[in-house]
């Protein structure tokens, strides 16, 4: 029951009928300060993904390469609560702008994970990542949109 309840809130606030949510147990995000100038954050939304858990980084999207994710950075101030077994993302005022298992295309810019021989290949606007690995900085908006996408998920053998 206590599930079905959880679910049917956060169906409100996804739907924008209600505005609280329930604070849930705190997730550890990634977060932290925009790695480049402001002015060279993606006016572009980057393609619709589904939003996962992440064990060591509170959020991923699903890639379009089979078993690989993409961790999500976000500014400083936004926070993750897990209510059932998702993750609720919140910016620094409290609103809900995320929530995993649902897909969204979010204006931010992609920081590449480049080995130390590869320096000599950098060029303006790839900015190295501060975790080693691919990842998405979100520094700008996150909108729900269906991915549409056959490639964010595995593929079956017939």
């Amino acid at each position: 029951m206590r599930r079905a309840a959880t679910a049917f809130a956060l169906a409100l606030v996804l739907l924008g009928c209600g505005s609280v949510v329930p604070t849930g147990e705190p997730v550890q995000l990634l977060t932290g300060a925009m790695p480049f100038d402001a002015d060279e954050c993606s006016s572009d939304f980057y393609v619709a993904s589904e939003l996962l858990v992440d064990a060591e980084y509170g959020t991923a999207l699903a890639s379009f390469l089979a078993g690989e994710t993409v961790p999500v950075m976000w500014p400083p101030g936004f926070t993750g609560s897990r209510i059932g077994s998702a993750v609720v993302v919140r910016d620094p005022t409290g609103n809900v702008v995320a929530t995993t298992g649902h897909s969204y295309s979010i204006r931010g810019n992609m920081l590449f994970a480049i080995s130390e021989g590869g320096l000599s290949t950098y060029k303006r606007r790839v900015v190295l990542s501060p975790i080693r690995k691919k990842m998405l900085y979100a520094c700008a908006l996150v909108r729900p949109e269906a991915t549409g996408q056959l490639l964010d998920v595995m593929p079956t053998s017939p």
